[in-house]
């Protein structure tokens, strides 16, 4: 059984470490996360692309609505087939009969005709009226559809996770450069008091001329180093703001609560990466591929409406027709099947490589949270340097007065106090920045 007193519980408690500390509170840094959500370039062609799956879902909903077109056409013909209707030879012996009982000629003889096929002057004008009533391909094209709109939204919620891990790693690091200036300019502070104590012992004839002169060369070196620094600040502050978009020279807002280390609180809940949920999102996609293939011999059922009007020399001949379809696919070269093999192919891949994301997104959360505990524990050993360094530097000081020291002893320990605080300042936003890989790798920063 696991104990509070046992390494692997506490390594255990860490791993539980991460949304409660970076997400629980509404920080400036969340606000510029946001910011850049609405103004990222990327993101936004994602919208449009999103916008554009959720028209393709919309039209595929109304391929179940009737559609209606209009139509007509007017032919003129001379010539081509024709047909002998000899209808002199039939009526003319029953109209010469009746004349003669009559007595009368009210039966005119009849010619016989011969009438061609091609119809000349006719013309047809209708408007058609189609429904499907039952097609399983429209219903598995919708469902597609579907899940490719959702595919979308993840992929945008994926770059806005990444997004946020970028800035913080960018804020982060202008937030250490930033730090490291200060402690440069505290330094020079301390170079200047000890100028003013070498110069007043000078004064009172006490001190040594040479020391201004290692004072000045010291002073120098910090400067350079302070001059670097502050390139670095700046430049992390031109990136920064080039990940939301702005002037590279727009101020950076400094939020005090990373000027601390973040408290190790438990937080037990995990979201799940989008590299996985676009993995499923896949696998459903062909599942309902897969069934559409496999329903291939399903009967597809339409009704369709004509209503219209045709005859000759523009005649009114009003009509209505009305016809309902089968159509039942009964073979197609086995191309089906072929189909069907290649989907259940390509869902065992994704299978496979949904297992190894898997896979690499455990090692990644191990190795972060075993990195963030060496982390913490580097910054805890700083904390004890510094107070030693400064305890050592003000003793040195007091002893140098009392010439009991000299002063390189001086410049060794005022050089121990600068490093062992830009070592801790390092370590402690090296902490920041592993919280923000543990809680990118844990998916549990909220992107909706």
């Amino acid at each position: 059984m696991l104990t509070l007193k046992h390494p692997i519980t506490w390594a255990l408690m860490l791993v539980l470490t991460i949304s409660g500390t970076l997400s629980a509170q509404k920080t400036a840094l969340d606000s510029y996360i946001r910011e850049a959500w609405e103004t990222n370039p990327g993101l936004n062609q994602q919208r449009f692309q999103r916008q554009k799956a959720d028209i393709a879902l919309d039209e595929a909903r109304r391929l179940n609505y009737p559609t209606a077109t209009f139509g007509a056409s007017y032919s003129l013909a001379a010539g081509g087939r024709s047909i002998d209707l000899p209808i002199g030879d039939l009526l003319n012996p029953v109209y010469s009969t009746l004349n003669e009982i009559t007595g009368t000629n009210q039966f005119p003889m009849l010619d016989n005709v011969k009438e061609q096929l091609a119809p000349n002057n006719f013309y047809d004008a209708k408007v058609r009226v189609t429904q499907p009533i039952y097609n399983r391909d429209i219903y598995y094209n919708r469902q597609i559809k579907k899940e490719m709109t959702d595919l979308q939204g993840i992929g945008i919620n994926k770059s806005k996770r990444q997004l946020a891990h970028d800035i913080k790693i960018a804020y982060f690091q202008y937030l250490q450069a930033a730090e490291a200036v200060g402690i440069y300019k505290n330094a020079l502070s301390l170079l200047e008091e000890s100028r003013r104590v070498n110069q007043s012992l000078i004064n009172n004839g006490a001190g040594l001329p040479g020391v201004l002169v290692r004072i000045d060369g010291e002073t120098s070196a910090v400067q350079a180093q302070m001059d670097q620094a502050q390139v670095q600040a700046k430049n992390a502050a031109a990136y920064f703001n080039f990940l939301l978009q702005k002037d590279y020279a727009t101020p950076v807002t400094i939020d005090s609560l990373f000027l601390a280390l973040p408290e190790r609180t438990l937080q037990t809940s995990a979201g799940q990466r989008e590299e996985l949920q676009q993995l499923e999102s896949a696998a459903r996609i062909n599942n309902l591929v897969l069934a559409q293939q496999e329903a291939f011999a399903t009967p597809r059922v339409g009704a369709q409406l004509d209503l219209g009007t045709q005859g000759f020399n523009f005649e009114w001949g009003g009509y209505a027709l009305l016809g309902v379809s089968v159509e039942v696919p009964l073979y197609a070269g086995k191309r089906n099947l072929l189909k069907i093999q290649q989907t259940k192919l390509e869902l065992n891949a994704i299978q496979s490589q949904k297992e190894q994301v898997m896979d690499q997104i455990a090692l990644q959360s191990a190795v972060n949270r075993n990195t963030l505990e060496s982390q913490y524990s580097a910054y805890n050993s700083y904390s004890d340097q510094i107070r030693s360094a400064r305890r050592y530097y003000n003793d040195t000081q007091r002893r140098y007065r009392e010439g009991q020291a000299g002063f390189i002893e001086v410049l060794d320990a005022r050089t121990q106090l600068t490093n062992a605080e830009l070592q801790q300042s390092i370590a402690r936003y090296k902490v920041w920045a592993q919280l923000a890989e543990i809680e990118y790798a844990d998916a549990t920063y909220p992107v909706n």
